[in-house]
């Protein structure tokens, strides 16, 4: 690569780092004002400038933490702030803090700090919560070397059948309630044989998602298009064309999540690249039922632009 070529790709990357941590930056604002309101990602991620499906992954690239565990953080500081500094009464700062009844205010604030609300208002000093209030100046050094594989794809046509609501709150369990169920359509139609990729599309991150929210989407990606929309629980999803960045992950499926938190906080921020509103989606190359664990291949495939 030529010198021009390597400066001009070194100004997309701070550009683009910039650009996530101005919107996290604003995201927090948003947090910060409405600390008594529940959290809404949607809102959240409307603040920052991103989409919901981006915005778990992001936040927790910059700030180490989903955004229900800082808010809560957040919430527990400024309860503290209110304890030290304010005359007003416990009950009244259960409600600020967003509890209902002083019990579970008092549960919360224990596990957090080790003692009463009652104490820290005796306290001369405020614990450190080591809470950052601005995303960093700078990402921290890269821990691992991840890059991905670039592709240009065409228009992908996926059938999928998406499943809300977490299972027994078991990830697998919802996973493969949502295949069976896609399989069982397939089947019935005699396109099993048909299918090209087996893939999985998950808008919601299992940490930080009301498991009766949770939706995950299984997917299939045939040798030829046909015409399923008679099917109820059928969804056709077209992706346009357009770059992906193809993330491999060797291994089991339970540690899919170190590929996803090591290409969010290593890779993108410095990647110069911006994210397409589009979900990302994995795509599982091995069947499960006839591969070890340790031998799984899934591709992450992050729609980027």
């Amino acid at each position: 690569m030529q010198k021009a070529e390597l400066q001009t790709s070194s100004r997309q990357a701070i550009s683009a780092e910039a650009d996530y941590r101005a919107g996290i930056n604003r995201a927090l604002s948003f947090m910060q004002e409405n600390l008594d309101q529940p959290l809404v990602l949607d809102d959240l991620a409307r603040a920052g400038d991103f989409s919901p499906f981006h915005l778990h992954r992001i936040f927790q690239a910059f700030l180490g933490e989903t955004p229900a565990d800082y808010r809560q953080r957040l919430r527990m500081r400024n309860a503290a702030d209110l304890l030290q500094s304010s005359s007003r009464t416990i009950t009244e700062i259960t409600i600020i803090s967003g509890y209902e009844i002083p019990s579970a205010f008092t549960s919360a604030f224990r596990s957090w700090f080790g003692f009463s609300p009652s104490k820290m208002r005796r306290l001369k000093e405020m614990p450190d919560l080591g809470l950052a209030v601005l995303a960093p100046a700078a990402q921290p050094k890269r821990r691992c070397k991840i890059d991905p594989e670039i592709r240009n794809l065409p228009d992908l046509t996926i059938y999928s059948v998406m499943q809300t609501g977490m299972i027994g709150n078991s990830v697998d369990r919802t996973v493969d309630t949502a295949f069976q169920k896609l399989n069982v359509i397939l089947m019935n139609h005699g396109l099993l044989k048909k299918v090209d990729y087996c893939l999985g599309i998950s808008p919601d991150e299992p940490s930080s998602t009301d498991p009766k929210k949770f939706r995950y989407g299984a997917g299939y990606i045939l040798k030829e298009s046909v015409d399923l929309l008679s099917e109820e629980e059928m969804q056709v999803i077209v992706y346009p064309a357009g770059r992906y960045a193809v993330f491999t992950h060797k291994g089991p499926y339970s540690t899919l999540w170190q590929t996803w938190n090591a290409a969010s906080r290593d890779w993108l921020p410095s990647s110069g690249m911006r994210l397409r509103e589009l979900e990302p989606f994995e795509v599982y190359r091995n069947d499960k039922a006839h591969t070890p664990p340790e031998k799984l291949v899934t591709e992450i495939f992050v729609p980027v632009e």
